[in-house]
């Protein structure tokens, strides 16, 4: 896990600024904790909004009751999340237009998950209203993450090895693109695709941006908890990610 990284000597951090450091100081276009109860809007005990905090208007919403996916107080390392129990129902949440990230601008994404077991089967966790999308899983249940982008309709994907994001358990994971076929990401600070030809440089200006859930095949819905979605429009510096997953490796109890 990411504590191999909290060593004073070896983090950039820990020696003077972890204690007020705040992931606004690096200007997310996308902000959405689940720490933060304020945050939440309720039907039921079921998530009908969560707002973002990065001061840009972003909610993530669902209208539909049957949709909305549960809140489970103590559900990730006994700290608040999302739970998408992958019910038939497509418990989800969407914000309406998208986020300002451009086609093939660059971008950062960080997200704190944990895939249920059983294995989801195309888990669907982040995506365009259109194919493109973060899922785990895929159709085989390999215990990873693939990365979906369509090119018309020719779909292209990229997934990582087999095992590298157990699921059943919760992680930290960073993806980045820097638009012009070079995406990287990383499961609890272990980089497991490297340099790879782009599936992340999709839209998600102009388009409904899904949380849980995407419109693939039919529908893919994601069977898992979600407790952070912090998207950059922009790829950060080893220093910044590393400053971001240390952040979310303290906040939420890793």
């Amino acid at each position: 896990m990411l504590r191999n990284l909290l060593h004073p000597s070896i983090h950039p951090l820990i020696n003077s600024s972890i204690g007020v450091f705040n992931p606004l100081s690096l200007s997310p276009e996308l902000l959405l904790e689940s720490l933060d109860f304020s945050t939440f809007t309720f039907n039921a005990g079921n998530v009908s909004a969560w707002a973002g905090k990065s001061g840009n208007g972003y909610v993530a919403v669902q209208t539909t009751a049957l949709k909305q996916p549960p809140y489970d107080a103590t559900g990730l390392n006994g700290l608040p999340t999302i739970n998408t129990p992958q019910s038939g129902s497509a418990e989800s949440l969407e914000i309406v237009g998208g986020i300002n990230i451009a086609e093939f601008q660059p971008r950062t994404l960080f997200m704190v998950v944990q895939p249920n077991t059983p294995a989801p089967v195309n888990g669907g966790i982040f995506g365009r209203d259109l194919d493109d999308m973060i899922d785990f899983g895929s159709s085989d249940g390999d215990n990873n993450i693939k990365l979906v982008s369509f090119a018309g309709e020719v779909e292209k994907n990229i997934s990582s090895a087999a095992g590298s994001i157990p699921f059943g358990t919760p992680h930290i994971i960073t993806v980045t693109d820097d638009g012009d076929d070079d995406m990287n990401c990383w499961s609890d600070g272990v980089q497991i695709l490297t340099g790879v030809a782009s599936m992340f440089d999709w839209d998600m200006s102009a388009f409904d941006l899904h949380i849980g859930w995407n419109g693939h095949g039919g529908g893919s819905e994601y069977n898992g908890k979600m407790s952070a979605f912090i998207a950059f429009g922009r790829v950060l510096t080893t220093v910044e990610r590393l400053q971001m997953e240390t952040y979310l490796t303290l906040m939420y109890g890793f």
